[in-house]
């Protein structure tokens, strides 16, 4: 209980739950949750996927769906301490990385769409510096390269 209780207020701290923010630069993706921040660079992205985590309270079924990003390399990553101890049981629970789309303002299927389009096109990302990315996803062009 002391573990859940301080890993619990560490969490409310950092800002977890509040306050996301998601970035595709040509580089990386930058995940900012609280004063929390965590580089993925494209390389170290083994595969973007949809999932979820369930738990029971009270003998309710509670589903948490997740954007998943799993990890070729988990060290090529940039992240503060307590997110790197994490990253053990996140794997097991999902993913590396989850992005829980109910804290992010964007619809959840653009989000996975945009993420696996960028992951699966190299040549492409570099467009993530100008218009051209904010266009691709505006109208949800995700379809060819």
């Amino acid at each position: 209980m002391v573990f859940f209780g301080v890993g619990g207020f560490l969490l409310a701290r950092r800002g977890w739950g509040r306050r996301w923010r998601l970035l595709l630069s040509p580089s990386a993706v930058v995940i900012a949750a609280g004063g929390a921040r965590t580089v993925v660079p494209w390389e170290a992205i083994q595969q973007v996927r949809a999932t979820e985590v369930t738990t029971y309270a009270r003998g309710v079924r509670i589903s948490e769906p997740l954007v998943g990003i799993d990890l070729s390399d988990p060290q090529a990553i940039q992240t503060g301490q307590l997110e790197r101890l994490l990253l053990p049981l996140n794997r097991r629970l999902a993913a590396d990385i989850t992005l829980p789309i109910r804290t992010l303002d964007i619809d959840p299927a653009l989000l996975y769409a945009a993420l696996r389009y960028y992951h699966q096109h190299p040549e492409v990302r570099d467009e993530l510096e100008t218009q051209d990315g904010l266009a691709r996803v505006h109208h949800r062009q995700f379809t060819s390269a």
